[in-house]
């Protein structure tokens, strides 16, 4: 496996740098927020800093069991192996904050927002959580009645939505947790 680093030019693409030693799925790739010669490559457990222009490839952040990413690309959450969530801070790779989940349930699916003010985790059993780590406090918990298979929070993050495994999609409101509308997807 490799990752290539093209430039986009008037005249098309151009190769900036092929790097050859990366093997596993790649689940997410993004540029550092402030430093394009920096490229974070995420396979759902672990998370590697690319250096472009020296093709150095490094673990930055392992053993997950999930993670998601923040859609300005500011900060990863995590469930690791030792059944915490945590939040790390892209520009430092610094952990910022930590919860440990006293439940024999499976996480299924996480999301968190762009300032870090919301993460929300669904189980296999069926059970929301909201949490607000800025507080930090939960917000609200729920069950939706069978096994969470995605979270998504909106781009102005007002919004949330789960995805169920009976095929129903759930929007709820970001600050509160109330319950919208429900979409069939069948």
């Amino acid at each position: 496996s490799f990752l290539r680093v093209m430039n986009v030019a008037n005249d098309g693409f151009t190769l900036c740098s092929d790097i050859i030693n990366y093997t596993g799925n790649i689940k997410e790739m993004f540029f550092h927020p402030f430093n394009n010669e920096t490229l974070f490559v995420s396979d759902n457990f672990s998370l590697y800093k690319v250096d472009v222009k020296t093709k150095v490839i490094n673990k930055a952040i392992t053993d997950f069991r999930l993670m998601s990413v923040s859609r300005d690309m500011q900060y990863v959450a995590g469930y690791d192996y030792f059944h915490n969530l945590k939040i790390y801070r892209i520009n430092a790779l610094s952990e910022i904050f930590r919860l440990g989940i006293e439940s024999s349930s499976e996480i299924k699916s996480m999301s968190i927002n762009a300032d870090a003010t919301r993460l929300i985790y669904g189980f296999k059993d069926g059970r929301v959580c909201v949490y607000n780590p800025q507080i930090p406090m939960p917000v609200a918990e729920f069950d939706i009645g069978c096994e969470v298979i995605d979270i998504k929070i909106s781009s102005d993050a007002l919004f949330f939505s789960v995805l169920g495994a009976d095929r129903k999609l759930r929007f709820y409101n970001s600050s509160t947790a109330e319950k919208g509308r429900d979409i069939s997807m069948m």
